[in-house]
């Protein structure tokens, strides 16, 4: 019976594949840390905020509208409601962005733009200094209300433009990456209402599959 020998080539081909595949779950098994956070709820701005809401249990949720005239009159627009403080507050300028496309803009992407930056400082990074990096970010978004408040002005000259990317599930992600010169994934995720939680997992995974150095969820 003759021996038969695995060409040297081949045994070369095949102990790269499996030294890479030991990388590989190593990397996947390799914990992820969280290293920044921000955050805006009703009654808790900011992470300490809403912490304290937290801790002392308290309500957030208000019987009456911000402005009576957003109620309907048959009583259809139910009295309960949670609502973000100073949602109209937008320093466009700061992320270079135009007066008319920050009135289209809606106010998911402003927010996103907002807690990104924020979490950044959280983290001690310096948001600067991310650009070219294989940093990635993960969006969860769903509904867009704003855009019929926005439609009534949107067919006006370039308001149309801005109109269709101030209320792109794709662009409120899209532009975060922009912004920063990130050079990682950037992916809008829409599962309804398990869209954060999702974002969180692509997140990791991009992370554990090496698709991204850091990542904004």
């Amino acid at each position: 019976m003759t021996e038969r020998r695995i060409p040297r080539a081949v045994a070369r081909r095949l102990l790269d594949q499996l030294k890479a595949r030991k990388r590989e779950i190593a990397r996947i098994r390799e914990p992820v840390a969280i290293v920044g956070m921000a955050c805006r709820f009703p009654g808790g701005p900011g992470v300490a905020g809403f912490w304290r809401l937290l801790e002392r249990g308290a309500e957030a949720i208000s019987r009456e509208y911000p402005r009576a005239a957003d109620r309907a009159h048959d009583g259809s627009t139910p009295q309960w409601g949670a609502f973000l403080e100073g949602i109209e507050g937008f320093d466009a300028e700061f992320f270079r962005i135009s007066p008319l496309e920050a009135e289209l803009l809606d106010p998911q992407h402003r927010l996103l733009l907002e807690t990104c930056w924020e979490a950044l400082e959280d983290a001690g990074l310096d948001p600067d200094g991310l650009r070219g990096s294989r940093s990635g970010v993960y969006g969860g978004i769903t509904t867009s209300d704003y855009q019929e408040v926005a439609a009534a002005t949107a067919a006006e000259g370039g308001r149309g433009f801005y109109h269709a990317t101030g209320n792109s599930f794709a662009t409120a992600v899209g532009r975060i990456a922009f912004s920063l010169g990130l050079k990682g994934p950037a992916i809008a995720v829409d599962t309804a209402c398990s869209s954060s939680l999702v974002a969180v997992h692509q997140a990791i995974a991009g992370l554990q599959s090496g698709d991204a150095d850091l990542a904004l969820a």
